[in-house]
C-alpha cells in the first residue's frame, strides 16, 4: 500500500509545475484520492487488481474471485507543489464526499459494457474536513511513518449480497434461467470523490474507475456474453 502511493507521490514530484496559479476553488488540482481494493479483510496479500470470475481460465487462486466483502481503503495526498503555496490553505473547508456505484451489462468486458446500468451512488465516506489540517497531518506521517497519504477509510461492502440482488452472475455455479431471466456481468467500480463548499456547490469531482477483468489487453479477461 505505502508502496503503490509513494510511486505515484514521485510520478508527481518529478512533473513539472504548470501553473503558478492559486487554485482554492480547485482542490481536485492539489490533492488525490485514490481507493484501494482488498477481499474480506486488509492485507497485501488480499489487494485486488482483478477478479477471474468471468475468466476463460482461472488461476484457481480463491483470493481472485469476488469476495463476500469488499474492503475500500481510501488514501488521500497532496501533490508536490502545494507545498509551496501555503495561501491555498486559507478557508479551505469542505464538505467531502466518495460515493460507489457499480457498472453492470449483459456483456463481461470492463471496457465495452452492453446495455450499461449504473447502481445508485453508495456513499462511502461523507465528513467536513480543513485541509490544512489533513496537510499537518500527511507531514507528520512522513517524518514518523515514513509514508506519504493518510488513509481516510476503510469501509466494509457486503459484495456478493449486493451482486445477487442485481442479478448479477457470479460465475460460481448453474444459472437459474426459469427463475432469473438473462444475467448481468459486473463490468466496472466507479468511486466519486466531492469536494463541496459551504454554499453547497461542488467545487470539483474526481472519478476513479476500476475494470472488473483487468488491463485491456489481457487475452484471459473475458468468459461469457447471453
Amino acid at each position: 500500500m505505502t508502496r503503490f502511493i509513494a510511486t505515484i507521490i514521485c510520478l508527481r514530484f518529478i512533473s513539472p509545475v504548470l501553473s503558478q496559479e492559486i487554485r482554492n476553488d480547485a482542490p481536485c488540482n492539489d490533492w488525490y484520492v485514490m481507493p484501494v481494493f482488498y477481499n474480506n479483510v486488509i492485507s497485501d496479500s488480499t489487494e485486488v487488481k482483478y477478479w477471474e470470475n468471468y475468466w476463460y481460465y482461472r488461476s484457481g487462486d480463491s483470493s481472485k474471485l469476488f469476495p463476500d466483502t469488499l474492503k475500500i481503503e481510501l488514501s488521500m495526498f497532496p501533490s508536490s507543489d502545494i507545498a509551496f503555496y501555503p495561501e491555498k490553505f486559507k478557508n479551505c473547508f469542505y464538505d467531502f464526499k466518495v460515493e460507489m456505484q457499480l457498472k453492470y451489462g449483459y456483456h463481461d468486458d470492463s471496457y465495452y459494457v452492453v446495455n450499461p446500468k449504473l447502481t445508485e451512488p453508495l456513499t462511502l465516506y461523507h465528513k467536513e474536513i480543513f485541509l490544512k489540517e489533513i496537510y499537518e497531518e500527511v507531514e507528520e506521517n512522513v517524518k514518523t511513518k515514513n509514508s506519504v497519504g493518510i488513509s481516510i477509510c476503510p469501509v466494509g461492502i457486503p459484495m456478493k449480497e449486493i451482486l445477487n440482488k442485481l442479478n448479477i452472475s457470479l460465475e460460481d455455479g448453474p444459472w437459474d434461467f426459469e427463475n432469473r431471466g438473462r444475467p448481468y456481468a459486473l463490468n466496472q467500480i466507479i468511486i466519486n470523490t466531492y469536494f463541496i463548499d459551504k454554499e453547497g456547490n461542488t467545487k470539483c469531482r474526481l472519478e476513479f474507475t476500476f475494470p472488473v477483468n483487468g488491463s485491456y489487453d489481457n487475452p484471459d479477461g473475458g468468459k461469457w456474453e447471453y
